[in-house]
């Protein structure tokens, strides 16, 4: 395994709490949008995780409450586990919307300025951690003509460069509930780009007329590959919109499956986020799998350097990310 504060430039570990050692436990919160997890590394391995299904959407709706009694419900359980040396945490549960609000870093922002830029923050009724920022791109030209925000993603890319060996500039693109691409080089992050990818496809699948005539992703298995290249080729003619109402003509007058139909709407969705997979520098495909596989292979069939992560590793990736740019913050 790399040194992450070689391979990334961070500064080594100065003294804090406690020496940190190899088996130093550390609970890692990841805090998105619609769920968050607790992880606990130790010993260069995830050794026990556990989640919740709140986030900042319902901190947004409903206040702290709900965010803070799931947060308390985790760390008494990680507690139980392990004597943690930190609690450190990233994602939306640092955004205007969480629990501690860390202003974002200015792309291109380097690891060194990620670990630098960590925040102590102590918590009622849930003690002292420590917040990650984000990272902002600016408004600039062309696709990037409004500016990019991503939080949460700093450390898993920080994480699967390590993991992977990574070396030169690679760009990231996740699929989850939004889909992003970040770019990143031996120095830092370059920049992002979002999409609501993910969001569309659930609003699609659970909030139109298409409801009937598809299948839920968490049933699907591997899509059709001759109708995802159909969804595709068809958003790629005739606009989104169109072909997403072809998913519904293809089940009514072709006799497409559900199964079927939902292969369709994830090539037209995938087609609509061919803005994330430009360029020419090697491309890391990590999040739902019904995304990454398809799109993977056809990238490959056009020649690009293109890998897959499995869900394993890119979960690992994040708590790596996270505790690596800890131990090069000031508080380490």
């Amino acid at each position: 395994m790399h040194d992450r504060a070689e391979t990334a430039g961070l500064p080594a570990p100065t003294a804090g709490d406690g020496p940190a050692t190899e088996h130093s436990a550390y609970a890692v919160i990841d805090s998105g949008t619609t769920r968050t997890r607790l992880r606990i590394w130790q010993g260069h391995t995830v050794v026990w995780e556990e989640k919740r299904r709140v986030g900042a959407a319902r901190t947004a709706s409903e206040g702290p409450g709900p965010l803070t009694l799931a947060l308390g419900e985790l760390l008494d359980a990680a507690r139980q586990q392990a004597t943690l040396r930190a609690v450190i945490a990233s994602g939306m549960i640092t955004s205007n919307v969480g629990l501690f609000e860390v202003p974002h870093l200015s792309a291109p922002a380097s690891y060194q300025a990620l670990a630098a830029g960590i925040r102590r923050h102590a918590l009622s009724g849930l003690g002292e951690m420590f917040f990650i920022p984000g990272v902002k791109t600016l408004p600039g030209a062309h696709e990037n003509l409004y500016g990019d925000v991503l939080r949460g993603e700093e450390v898993e890319v920080v994480g699967l460069r390590e993991l992977l060996g990574l070396h030169g500039e690679v760009s990231f693109v996740h699929y989850g509930s939004h889909h992003k691409l970040v770019r990143t080089d031996d120095h830092g992050l370059l920049g992002s780009l979002t999409t609501l990818g993910g969001e569309l496809l659930g609003a699609l699948l659970g909030h139109t007329i298409l409801v009937s005539g598809t299948a839920a992703l968490s049933t699907l298995g591997p899509p059709d590959p001759e109708w995802w290249n159909r969804g595709w080729m068809a958003a790629e003619q005739s606009g989104f919109a169109r072909a997403a109402f072809s998913g519904r003509l293809a089940g009514q007058l072709l006799g497409a499956a559900p199964e079927q139909v939902t292969a369709f709407l994830l090539g037209a969705v995938s087609q609509q986020d061919a803005i994330l997979l430009a360029g020419t520098a090697p491309l890391v495909l990590y999040g739902h799998a019904s995304f990454t596989e398809p799109v993977a292979g056809r990238l490959r069939r056009q020649g690009r350097d293109v890998s897959v992560v499995s869900p394993e590793l890119s979960e690992r990736a994040a708590a790596l990310g996270a505790v690596r740019l800890f131990e090069g913050s000031p508080y380490a």
